[in-house]
């Protein structure tokens, strides 16, 4: 299974619908958005991968894993999570702390952050990164 996923990230090349012609596909941005469902699915795919490689021990297909998640859904928490726990695993400290800070205090618009889910809530306590919001 493991291998299927990897695979099916190798398809990945960037955020879905990008390169739309203009003018065209506006079908997608109405009802059931396609768009976000492929970004959902992205996220979903690339986020057991890089956990296995973690437990694995290789932090370089993790860091590539989760590098491609959080580039092709930068607005996700998912891969912004799994890149601040390679940083962890990699040593990197600052790196992780910055990550977390900016998950923990983003913000979609000029408004207040918004508030953190329950899952993000779980991993900074669970981590110990708390001190790092």
């Amino acid at each position: 299974g493991m291998q299927d996923l990897e695979r099916a990230l190798e398809l990945v090349t960037g955020t879905p619908f990008t390169h739309l012609r203009p003018g065209g596909w506006s079908w997608l941005l109405e009802g059931d958005r396609l768009d976000q469902h492929m970004l959902v699915a992205v996220v979903d795919v690339a986020h057991p991968v890089t956990v296995h490689h973690l437990q694995e021990g290789d932090i370089a297909k993790a860091r590539a894993v989760a590098e491609k998640a959080s580039a092709t859904a930068p607005d996700e928490a998912i891969p912004r999570w799994d890149l601040a726990a390679v940083a962890d695993a990699e040593g990197r400290q600052s790196e992780r702390e910055k990550i977390v800070h900016e998950v923990c205090n983003g913000t979609d618009d000029l408004e207040a952050p918004r508030d953190l889910s329950e899952w993000s809530q779980d991993i900074i306590s669970t981590k110990g990164w708390a001190h790092a919001s």
